[in-house]
């Protein structure tokens, strides 16, 4: 495969706690992120690539998150407490993500 390797998420709602049946609770009570080895080991993720990833994370501002939960179109049915549950759940989970120190 030629670089770069790119990996492209359609349908985020899977990434989220229970998956795309995610719940406010859900949200609330997850543990600490962690890079999953097997996803590391199939995609062959070298350090550099991990704090690459990072490092762009790093530029995702709070302000960019509250944009996107409240881009989807009214068909999805987010009630505004389950927007407000995404942020706070994607900017704490930014947030852990950036003190982990996932390349170590």
């Amino acid at each position: 495969m030629s670089r770069p390797n790119l990996v492209f998420s359609v349908d985020h709602g899977h990434f989220f706690p229970s998956g795309p049946n995610w719940t406010i609770a859900t949200l609330n009570n997850t543990l600490q992120p962690v890079l999953n080895p097997e996803i590391r080991s199939q995609c062959s993720l070298e350090e550099l690539e991990i704090e690459q990833a990072l490092e762009a994370l790093q530029g995702v501002t709070e302000e960019k998150i509250i944009e996107a939960v409240a881009s989807p179109p009214k068909e999805w049915e987010l009630t505004i407490e389950e927007r407000i549950a995404l942020v706070e759940y994607l900017i704490t989970r930014q947030q852990q993500l950036l003190l982990s120190k996932l390349s170590n």
